[in-house]
């Protein structure tokens, strides 16, 4: 019998385990990459739980060292599966990826944001408010200015979240 358990759990933690390579959700702000102190990992946690209380919606950041040849949207996109940030019912999630080696930035939305958070809004977020800061070396700045503008604009149509 003892056998037998050893060899189910043996199977059982196989067919669960998961191999495709993804960092695991562990908090809002998961920095593989390490570009932020851990004071600042916190005060970005901070904002994010801020944003949750205020809105309902759930932001994730993931900062990756290399993308290691993936297309940053393929893997922003599957990384957007597996956490399945936000409310299933109203799909409202936002994940922010961050692949420090080849300077990619993306910000995915759950079909419940995208009256609200526009492909428009993403771009200039990145470009405008990011990436100047990332040139700089100023991570936690770039990343703080994200959240900020992605709230405010959540909250400006806090009514349409979940609208598809």
């Amino acid at each position: 019998m003892k056998i037998f358990f050893t060899l189910f759990a043996g199977f059982w933690f196989f067919a669960c385990s998961s191999n495709d390579g993804l960092p695991k959700y562990k908090a809002p702000v998961v920095d593989d990459a390490g570009i932020i102190s851990d004071g600042q990992e916190k005060g970005l946690s901070k904002l994010i739980d801020e944003l949750k209380e205020n809105t309902g919606v759930e932001l994730a950041i993931l900062t990756v060292a290399s993308l290691e040849g993936e297309p940053i949207g393929k893997y922003t996109e599957r990384v957007f599966k597996k956490w399945s940030p936000g409310s299933k019912d109203r799909q409202d999630g936002i994940l922010i990826v961050v692949a420090k080696e080849e300077k990619f930035v993306r910000i995915e939305t759950g079909l419940g944001l995208q009256r609200i958070v526009r492909r428009q809004n993403t771009e200039w977020i990145v470009n405008y408010e990011i990436s100047p800061e990332f040139k700089e070396g100023r991570y936690y700045q770039g990343l703080e200015k994200a959240v900020k503008s992605l709230g405010v604009l959540i909250i400006a149509e806090k009514d349409k979240i979940g609208q598809m």
